[in-house]
């Protein structure tokens, strides 16, 4: 079948109109394309800034981003393709990856993308193969960005007998981070993406597979966007006691127009894979939701802005230079979040 190129761009025009609007990019020296329409615009606009941006091996910096196929991560790979970064995008398919290729190479031809083998982050011997992998290809990291989750899932366990928000969510990209550890640069980052769900969190170290509580999906990816702050927390307090100079935020971007609800709401998931780029914009707007686009702007800021390393790290984002409102919670403390770690070295060591 034919692949479809509107459906897959909805959310790429959104985010080229807005970067090309912040760049002062002139669209009228550019012609409507048939086919593409604002999509061919926009690419020309952005070809024409980044045609004076020099990389060389000396400056070339390396990302590595999972949920990289669709919605915020896709984004955020635009984004720093479209900077001269090399981006290395993970999917669980082959066939996502090469959708992936195409979307990011049709607003940046002169991508730099690597390939490596697909890999499902709901099965730790598919997260372990990859990692494998990715050592062996010579690359040295300047981030990496978890981007990657599900939301709203019924209650399903993994190959590993994990429960799958958790499995998905927090202890695949826990499996990322540690394993990849020798293979990251000094001044490395690492963005997880969490969300204000966690706020709703019961955190439970003792039954992590949900086999003695009753379980309920908005906890169960509460719980998990829990565990992506936690994570966060204990790894600066290890990158502090170490004197690293890498630093660990996570972030919230806020509600975004993306199939993340594909469990709750799978018709407005399905609905959105086939949004023109117009249709997409104004569903947002209509519900009060960010563009994908919009949601990458900080998830890209703390993983490449300068002002970020003048920042203490550890932190809970909301946006640029926007901090997530302090609250106190019952399970954000030190002894919870190195009991996570300690319980995730655990379950991850045997594929690692």
């Amino acid at each position: 079948m034919p692949r479809v190129f509107f459906p897959r761009f909805a959310m790429l025009t959104c985010f080229v109109v807005t970067l090309c609007w912040n760049l002062d990019l002139n669209f009228s020296t550019v012609h409507h394309h048939p086919r593409r329409g604002t999509i061919a615009a926009t690419t020309a606009c952005i070809a024409s800034f980044l045609g004076s941006q020099q990389t060389t091996a000396e400056t070339q910096r390396t990302v590595l981003i999972t949920g990289a196929n669709s919605g915020i991560g896709l984004a955020t790979a635009i984004d720093l393709a479209g900077k001269g970064w090399k981006v290395v995008p993970l999917c669980r398919s082959q066939g996502k990856l090469r959708e992936t290729l195409e979307d990011i190479t049709d607003l940046v031809p002169d991508a730099n993308i690597e390939t490596t083998p697909p890999c499902e982050l709901s099965d730790l011997r598919s997260v372990g193969a990859c990692i494998n992998k990715i050592k062996t290809s010579g690359n040295k990291f300047d981030a990496l960005i978890f981007n990657a989750g599900i939301d709203g899932a019924p209650f399903q366990k993994t190959a590993q007998g994990h429960e799958l928000h958790f499995a998905v969510n927090h202890l695949s990209h826990f499996a990322l981070r540690n394993g990849l550890k020798d293979v990251v640069k000094d001044d490395h980052r690492v963005v997880s993406v969490t969300s204000s769900a966690a706020l709703d969190a019961e955190v439970d170290l003792s039954d992590l597979t949900w086999e003695k509580r009753t379980y309920g999906r908005h906890d169960a990816y509460a719980a998990s966007k829990a565990c992506n702050v936690l994570f966060t927390d204990e790894l600066a307090r290890r990158f502090h006691g170490k004197g690293s100079f890498a630093s660990a935020n996570c972030i919230d971007p806020g509600p975004t127009a993306t199939q993340i609800v594909r469990y709750a709401y799978p018709e407005r998931a399905l609905q959105r894979k086939d949004m023109t780029p117009m249709q997409l914009e104004k569903q947002a707007r209509m519900f009060g939701l960010k563009t994908p686009a919009q949601a990458a702007q900080g998830v890209v800021w703390l993983s490449e802005s300068n002002e970020v390393r003048q920042l203490p790290d550890g932190q809970w984002w909301n946006g640029p230079k926007i901090l997530f409102p302090s609250v106190e919670l019952s399970w954000r403390n030190e002894a919870m979040a190195k009991g996570l770690w300690e319980t995730s070295e655990e379950f991850v060591k045997p594929f690692l």
